[in-house]
């Protein structure tokens, strides 16, 4: 945990800076989330669709901060409606929580 959001953020550029191609480092407020370069949410679930035999048009994602935005872009995303601002920016679509999400899944 670090002070702040903004030292976490600086502090994962520099992390992906320095280890390019052998980690990366997403913000998460004032955390960092750290994995293996090439792996992300997004690459988790995408492995398992193809495990279950799933449509990626089927798959809707959920989240709050930077960290969730590999996954977002990937699938059906959607950022929760008290995401980070910068997140209403990169991704348009909104619920409320994951009950609305579910319904929406469902409608589609």
């Amino acid at each position: 945990l670090l002070k702040n959001e903004n030292d976490a953020k600086e502090l994962a550029e520099l992390l992906n800076e320095k280890f390019e191609g052998r980690l990366t480092s997403y913000s998460n407020g004032a955390w960092i989330n750290t994995v293996k370069y090439g792996t992300s949410k997004a690459t988790g679930i995408a492995h398992y669709a193809e495990l279950m035999g799933l449509d990626k048009n089927d798959i809707y994602t959920v989240g709050d901060f930077f960290n969730d935005l590999p996954m977002l872009q990937a699938f059906n995303g959607y950022v929760v409606d008290t995401c980070h601002p910068e997140m209403k920016k990169l991704i348009p679509n909104v619920c409320i929580d994951i009950a609305h999400l579910t319904e929406i899944a469902y409608k589609n």
